[in-house]
């Protein structure tokens, strides 16, 4: 693991970070930290007690719900294919995939005590019998029931220990049919569910509000007028997926330093990327930072 301490209890309230701890080893002293954190919420949790405004939520687009998994139609065999689909109301929620997984698994990726959410992935060869994808839900400030930065981090929590209750620790799932029944489902259709780690069947209404649990299913029935089948009765449903992107943002200024000197903020989880080639190009902007600073020779 990595954690970030300061010299003193008054530190981080005069914004100095002088020690970089990785596990058992620590180095210093530090001129500079590159914060590339990812899902390190147990940072982010250390740095709100200093007094400088280290965090701001983000307004945009920040997590959601359900992975779907759906099965290859019967006929010649074909390469697996990827696919995208999005869609806007007039609520001002967009409903888009994310994350696609051709020939993938679903995979239990928690990571916090009693709370569950999930992620796609694929093998190389992308043999699997199913796809899958993320089916995203914007979320904003306004949801999260609170005012400060860290509210859309407690709002995920949140979202991640009701799956975690009603799946008792196991993925939930549930059929889209069932779904739009709100009614548990009891048995797979014409496929199986491809994951990694248990599953149970549950009820996922509920977890969101009403209004974007309409969304999705409004969404859900656009997709299907452009991929036939998109909302088929048997798709199967799995949650959480909250971590599409981080839900709050670590301010930096315009030489990308935050208001501790010397850290960087960079990438998803800073708040700065919303997948993979974005967090790699918010990289090369962040070694540009500490290249023009540490190294303006080159």
């Amino acid at each position: 693991g990595v954690a970030v301490r300061p010299k003193d209890e008054h530190a981080l309230d005069a914004g100095v970070v002088n020690e970089l701890r990785l596990g058992a080893h620590v180095g210093e002293p530090l001129g500079k930290v590159d914060l590339h954190i990812g899902d390190l919420l147990d940072l982010l949790f250390f740095f709100r007690h200093g007094k400088n405004p280290l965090f701001e939520s983000k307004v945009t687009y920040i997590l959601f719900i359900i992975r779907r998994n759906v099965k290859a139609g019967k006929g010649k065999p074909l390469p697996s294919a990827s696919y995208k689909v999005t869609s806007n109301f007039p609520n001002g929620r967009g409903v888009y995939s994310f994350c696609m997984c051709p020939g993938g698994y679903v995979v239990n990726a928690s990571s916090m005590k009693e709370g569950t959410c999930v992620n796609g992935m694929s093998y190389s060869g992308r043999s699997g019998s199913n796809a899958n994808s993320a089916i995203i839900v914007s979320v904003s400030p306004e949801d999260f029931g609170g005012t400060d930065a860290l509210a859309g981090m407690r709002y995920q929590e949140q979202l991640e220990q009701k799956a975690y209750k009603i799946g008792q620790g196991r993925i939930p799932q549930q059929l889209f049919g069932d779904y739009q029944q709100n009614v548990e489902s009891t048995a797979y259709g014409n496929f199986a569910s491809q994951t990694k780690g248990s599953t149970t069947f549950a009820n996922l209404r509920g977890i969101l509000s009403n209004e974007m649990e309409q969304s999705f299913l409004l969404g859900m029935e656009h997709f299907a007028k452009i991929i036939p089948e998109f909302d088929r009765k048997d798709a199967i449903l799995s949650g959480m997926e909250t971590r599409t992107s981080s839900p709050v943002r670590m301010i930096r200024d315009e030489h990308g330093v935050s208001s501790v000197a010397g850290v960087y903020p960079c990438g998803e989880g800073a708040g700065y990327a919303g997948g993979i080639m974005s967090a790699a190009i918010d990289g090369l902007k962040a070694a540009s930072f500490v290249m023009e600073q540490f190294y303006p020779k080159y």
